[in-house]
């Protein structure tokens, strides 16, 4: 299950917070920094990306994970790859 926008902001705010040399570099606040700020809205964007990432694999695997079977068809032999029987279709 993805994590939300602001669990994802707070973790990457942390880290700013915790490294040595990037914490110079930013305020030091206990609570969240200004979504105006510059690199509070890099950190913001970057963690909506990583939602929306987050999102669309967990959509993915459900679908992977919840996809029929054929009928008539094995396991193994169901795969995309090019066979005989393919080329004479598409020729």
């Amino acid at each position: 299950m993805a994590r939300t926008v602001s669990q994802i902001y707070a973790l990457m705010v942390a880290d700013v917070q915790a490294d040595p040399i990037l914490s110079t570099l930013v305020p030091a606040a206990p609570q969240l920094p200004s979504k105006r700020s510059i690199w509070g809205l890099f950190i913001y964007i970057f963690a909506s990306a990583i939602f929306l990432l987050e999102s669309l694999m967990d959509v993915f695997k459900s679908q992977v994970e919840h996809r029929p079977v054929p009928v008539g068809c094995k396991i193994k032999y169901c795969s995309f790859n090019m066979t005989p029987l393919h080329l004479k279709l598409f020729n």
